[in-house]
Formats: structure tokens, C-alpha cells, sequence
């Protein structure tokens, strides 16, 4: 149920849809195939089997469901008999349907990935006033102590153990039933199992609600507050470009999960890019070398083995076994840039772009924004702007422009768009003494001149 790297890379660069193949690394000791996603154009979901947390279903019917053009299957599961429950945690759409310790890999609301080693406790609360801990979520427990929470996204009917009795919770919180009988539950709502030495002081008409808290290592609880989709599984790899990979730090007593396996795995870039895939075979420091090749600076395995899953634009990149859960990826129309100059923003006639990581701004609006004045000769295709004692010039296709007599090369030239003159932001920026950041979670630029 667990794997892992070996030899050949293989990227497709998803929204593009550019295959090329990549050279052998030959110091690293693990090759694989994996996919970056532009996080831009694209939002992430965790997908369960038929929408279930205890079921089984292909990944590649998990990403047609939810209309995701790739995927990678999510955290390890029992797919050995009996009910094909989760290890690790599970989180969709900010809503928990599974807890598990170890490395938990966590996508914001704005689409950036967090990775760290965490502990979760399910805080529940009865009018306001008694507070008990939940011990799983949907996922039972023969402990006679256990107190187990399930959602309405399990599926079928629950019987509770001899001498204890299920605590059902409708869509408004309030109790609607206390039953040692056999139920499901209520759609919208949730049920507390307490099994029979577990004490339950809660009656029908008592408001209910539970909450969880995120017991951080590497990271900040806060950021884990905005995190919209989870899923726990491991060993984590590389947290914050630091190298975590320590099977027994994070509970694993099974030794083949340090052994040399195939591993399926996620990361991101330090620009927000993430990245999937499947290593061929290695052991988690060769799986971290893989990474860090890649250049990722947050990385973690997922389940591996027969369970490892590729999916891409319709095609079954890998398969591996029905498996529980997963990650999908779904294609967004693209955030506009935004640009902001000392705290206003600015408005243009046409929209800026980005070309070989280079943002183009059309040239009179950013010129006249930054109080230089700006003239453009037709004719000989060049841009002149002048601020003091600044003179900057640019021709339009010319991957070279002048400061002051200074010859300076650029990554990408002046251009036309739709009629419109554009330019390089940063460049013009930075040549007019103009201080330039970029947020790319947010596509927005920042422009001080203070």
C-alpha cells in the first residue's frame, strides 16, 4: 500500500498541453513521469470514491466525475478486505471526512500548497458548555471507550457496538435522535458514535458541533485555517526546501516504507506551480534528491504500490488499483493580473499578459502611471520615455533597451497586442526607480515608488 522512484523524466505542462521529454539526471538515484499545474488557471479538489469517505472507485472515474483534467490518487487506505476505510486525513471543500497523524499536504483557498507533519484533534461541543474529544472520523473503532464522529458522507448504515448508542445531529445542529439501533446518517448533519464505557451526557434537543484544531510542526496553524482540501499521507519529503524524509519520525513501523518502492507524490515550486507524479522506485532520501531536482520546495509521498494513479487529459497515465480518495485538478478561466502603485490600482485599456515569465503592461498607462512622459516613433519602431533625468528606450521586438546610454538586455522585447503598445513592467519599473513585487497566488503586482 506505500511506494516510491527510479530513471527517465517525463512533463507535460498542464493548460498548454506541451509533452517533452527530459534529460537523465545521472546523480540521482530515482526517475519518474510528473506533471507541473499552473495553479493560476487551475483549482484543486480532493475526490472521494462515488462521493463516499468508505467506498472504492477508479481514479480516473473520480476525475471525470468532478470534471478534472488530472489526478493523482490521495492517501493509503485499507484495500486489503472489509471496508476500504482511510488511513490518513481527508479534508474536501474545508470539510474533514478523515483524521490520521504524519505529513498532511494542504491546498488554500487561493491555491497555494502547504506541507507538514500535523496533529488533528476534533473539538466537540454540547450547548456551548461541555466539550469531549472525537477519536476518528468515519472510521470505526472497537475500543470501548471510543467516541467516533461520522458525516453524511458515509455511506450505508452503522450498527453500534453492544452497549453503545449513536448520537444523530441534523443539518441545524440540534439532536434528533439517541439510538443503540442500527441508522445512517442524517443527510446534512452527523452522528456521534460513543461506544460503551465512552460517557455521553448529550439529549435529544441539545446543540451539537465539533471543530477541528491543527497541531503544527513546520507551519503556521493560521495558514492551515484556509486550507480547502487536505489529504495526510507520507513520509513528507522536503518542507520549506528542507529535507524531512524520516519514515519514523512520522509513525511508520512498516520497513518497506523505507525501502526502495514506487511512490506517488506532490510538491510545489517556490512559485506556486505544483507538481504530481510517480517515481519508478526509491527510498524517501532518493524520492527528496527526485524533488529537489525537480525544483520543489514542499514535497511529500501519497499512497504508492498498486495504488499509484496518473491521470492527464482523458488518458490513464498509470492505473493501479480502485482506490478510496484522490486529488483532482480543474481547469479555471485565468486570473486577470492585477497591478497596484503605491496602493491604487491601475487601470489599463488592455489587459496585461505574461510572456516567458514576463509580464507586458501597454506602455503609455504605465509610463504616464510612473510620471514619465512617453513618445513612440512609428516609423522607426521605438519607444522613448523620460522621467528627470532618466532616458529609457525601447524598440518593439528588440530584446535590448537603453538606460541613460546603458545597453541592457531583456528576456522579453516590446511588443503589440490588439492595437496596443506593451511593454515590460518590471524593467520599466525598475528603470524609473520603482521598487516591483509580485504575488502569484494572487497575480498581483505591486508598485512602490516611495
Amino acid at each position: 500500500m506505500k511506494k516510491f522512484l527510479r530513471k527517465m523524466l517525463v512533463s507535460v505542462l498542464l493548460g498548454g498541453a506541451l509533452l517533452f521529454a527530459m534529460p537523465v539526471v545521472p546523480a540521482l538515484a530515482a526517475s519518474g513521469t510528473w506533471y507541473t499545474i499552473d495553479m493560476n488557471t487551475t483549482v484543486a479538489r480532493v475526490m472521494t470514491a462515488h462521493g463516499a469517505a468508505n467506498r472504492t472507485q477508479s481514479l480516473a472515474g473520480m476525475a471525470q466525475d468532478n470534471n478534472a483534467f488530472a489526478a493523482i490518487n490521495g492517501t493509503y487506505f485499507n484495500a486489503y478486505g472489509g471496508a476500504p476505510f482511510p488511513d490518513g486525513t481527508v479534508m474536501r471543500d474545508g470539510k474533514l471526512l478523515h483524521i490520521g497523524g504524519g505529513a498532511v499536504m494542504g491546498i488554500t483557498s487561493d491555491g497555494r500548497l502547504l506541507i507538514d507533519r500535523l496533529d488533528i484533534t476534533i473539538n466537540c461541543t454540547v450547548n456551548d458548555a461541555q466539550t469531549f474529544k472525537a477519536w476518528r472520523i468515519n472510521h470505526d473503532c472497537e475500543t470501548s471507550d471510543a467516541i467516533v464522529l461520522y458525516t453524511s458522507e458515509f455511506a450505508g448504515q452503522i450498527t453500534p457496538y453492544a452497549g453503545g448508542k449513536a448520537v444523530l445531529v441534523g443539518g441545524d445542529g440540534t439532536v434528533s435522535n439517541i439510538t443503540s439501533s442500527p441508522f445512517t446518517v442524517p443527510a446534512g448533519g452527523f452522528a456521534i458514535m460513543f461506544n460503551v464505557d465512552a460517557k455521553c451526557s448529550i439529549n435529544v434537543g441539545d446543540r451539537v458541533s465539533y471543530s477541528p484544531t491543527f497541531n503544527t510542526t513546520y507551519t503556521s496553524a493560521a495558514d492551515w485555517e484556509n486550507v480547502q482540501q487536505a489529504l495526510g499521507a507520507g513520509p513528507s519529503l522536503l518542507i520549506n526546501g528542507n529535507v524531512t524524509a524520516d519514515p519514523a519520525a512520522e509513525g511508520f513501523q512498516d520497513s518497506k516504507i523505507a525501502n526502495s518502492v514506487p511512490r506517488s507524490f506532490i510538491g510545489n515550486k517556490a512559485n506556486g506551480e505544483i507538481v504530481i507524479g510517480r517515481i519508478n522506485s526509491a527510498t524517501p532520501k532518493d524520492a527528496a534528491a527526485y524533488c529537489q531536482s525537480l525544483g520543489l520546495v514542499n514535497a511529500m509521498c501519497l499512497d504508492g504500490g498498486g495504488s499509484i494513479n496518473l491521470y492527464y487529459d482523458g488518458k490513464k497515465v498509470f492505473t493501479g488499483r480502485d482506490v478510496n480518495n484522490g486529488l483532482g485538478f480543474i481547469r479555471q478561466a485565468e486570473k486577470p493580473i492585477s497591478v497596484i502603485l503605491n496602493g491604487s490600482r491601475l487601470s489599463f485599456t488592455q489587459p496585461p499578459y505574461v510572456a516567458n515569465d514576463v509580464t507586458l503592461v501597454p506602455m503609455r498607462a504605465i509610463f504616464e502611471a510612473l510620471n514619465a512622459s512617453v513618445d513612440f516613433d512609428a516609423a522607426s519602431r521605438k519607444i522613448t520615455a523620460t522621467k528627470g533625468e532618466t532616458v529609457i528606450e525601447l524598440v518593439l521586438g528588440q530584446k535590448s533597451a537603453i538606460k541613460n546610454d546603458q545597453t541592457i538586455n531583456l528576456d522579453v522585447p516590446a511588443d503589440t497586442r490588439n492595437g496596443s503598445t506593451m511593454v515590460p513592467l518590471r524593467f520599466v519599473a525598475e528603470a524609473l526607480q520603482a521598487q516591483v513585487d509580485w504575488d502569484n497566488a494572487n497575480r498581483t503586482i505591486t508598485i512602490s515608488t516611495n
